[in-house]
């Protein structure tokens, strides 16, 4: 009878206390990492556990704002599940919520968080077009009015016949003196010899 007391015993522990047999299925590693920051969208999200899981496990992908990122259907394989966003994921903090039905037959919960932070393109500064300079050789050069050109031509010189007529004119006056003297004596000497006779 102790014996048999002793065998029932031990199936009601077991049956109270599973996980004293049959450890829980627990995340093991991730990609992207937990709490990992990347520098691009992910292109696929894993997850693998320590143990194998079964066909209905899932996992869902929220963004900081608890909002809920469409993905591909999750596919189970051995002890791993992956799905990928449906669209690139923009710069934002994101949860992997994930349920799965480990090898014991549970149903384990669990979440972790990633950060897409993809660097962001700076727009080139655009160059003001700069206003050709005339150079000085380019430059119009005011031409001098009619006045100036006259002006800065040098004067004439006193003409050459000019002088030749005055120096005629100063050689013939002691001519004309002399003629007139004459003249004047002749006239005396006809006056005076008509009184005579």
């Amino acid at each position: 009878m102790n014996m048999k007391r002793t065998l029932l015993l031990g199936l009601l522990l077991l049956l109270l206390m599973p996980s004293a047999v049959f450890a829980h299925s627990k995340l093991d590693s991730a990609v992207p990492a937990p709490d990992a920051s990347i520098a691009a969208s992910p292109e696929l999200i894993s997850l693998t556990f320590n143990t194998k899981i079964e066909n209905l496990s899932k996992f869902t992908l929220t963004n900081s704002a608890d909002e809920e990122i469409t993905i591909e259907p999750v596919t189970v394989d051995n002890d791993t599940m992956s799905s990928n966003p449906s669209t690139p994921l923009p710069n934002d903090t994101y949860a992997v919520n994930w349920t799965i039905i480990g090898a014991d037959g549970h149903m384990v919960q669990g979440k972790y968080s990633f950060t897409v932070a993809a660097p962001t393109e700076t727009a080139a500064p655009t160059e003001e077009p700069v206003a050709p300079t005339a150079s000085p050789s380019e430059s119009p050069t005011a031409e001098p009015a009619p006045e100036e050109q006259q002006q800065a031509q040098p004067s004439a010189s006193p003409a050459a016949p000019a002088d030749t007529d005055n120096k005629e004119s100063n050689s013939s006056t002691p001519l004309y003196v002399i003629g007139a003297i004459i003249i004047v004596a002749a006239v005396i000497i006809l006056f005076a010899r008509r009184r005579k006779s």
